[in-house]
Formats: C-alpha cells, structure tokens, sequence
C-alpha cells in the first residue's frame, strides 16, 4: 500500500514542479515520494525475508518521509502568511491612498 501511495505522490510531485512557483513544494513533495516507497519496498522484504535490517531501513525512510512532509507544511505556512501580509499591505497602501 505504502508503494502505491509512493507512486501517487511522486506523480503529484512531479506536476507540482511544471509550475514556476510551485517547483519548491513539488520538489519536497517528490523526495518524500520517493521515501514512501522505498519504506514499502523495505517493508515488502520484511515480510518475506523477515530481515532486521530490512525493518530498520524501511522504518527510517519512514521517519524520513514524514520529516518531508513536515518540512514541506511549514514552508507552506510561511508562504500563506507572507501572500496574506503583503496582500495586506498592497490593499492598505491602495486604501489610503483614495
């Protein structure tokens, strides 16, 4: 499941970066992507080898892929709190000056 859902965010990723603004978010979303799958990969050879290892891998591009995704929230945040101020700002300085 977790490499399907690898697939479908890598996909995402990759038409979020043909936007010329959105290449950054596109960009954090392809590499946590990518982490996703590989954990499903890991995964899968956990459940046929039952290797530690396997686990541990699979484990740690887990946490990597949230990590991404953290990252990604944040700088999106940011960048709705900088559009709203500076478009508070255009609208205030377009208010006051009428």
């Amino acid at each position: 499941m977790q490499q399907i859902v690898g697939v479908l965010t890598i996909i995402s990723g990759a038409m979020t970066c043909l936007g010329i603004i959105t290449i950054l978010f596109g960009i954090l979303v392809l590499i946590s992507g990518i982490r996703l799958f590989n954990s499903g990969s890991n995964l899968s050879m956990v459940a046929t080898t039952a290797d530690g290892k396997q686990l541990a891998l699979a484990l740690t591009n887990l946490a990597s892929y949230w990590k991404w995704i953290l990252i990604n929230i944040i700088i999106i945040a940011v960048c709705i709190f900088v559009f709203f101020a500076l478009f508070a700002t255009i609208l205030s300085i377009a208010v006051s000056s009428h």
